[in-house]
């Protein structure tokens, strides 16, 4: 029962951590213009 909670917590935990490596990733592939019309769209 312990075991099956402690999986759960760890996969809430991943779902920001994954979140943020593909935010990473599209800045990275996007050109920076498209980056920063992005971001000032999101402001």
């Amino acid at each position: 029962m312990k075991n099956q909670a402690s999986s759960k917590y760890k996969q809430k935990n991943n779902r920001p951590f994954i979140q943020k490596s593909a935010l990473s990733i599209k800045t990275q592939v996007l050109p920076y213009e498209e980056v920063q019309q992005l971001i000032a769209n999101v402001i």
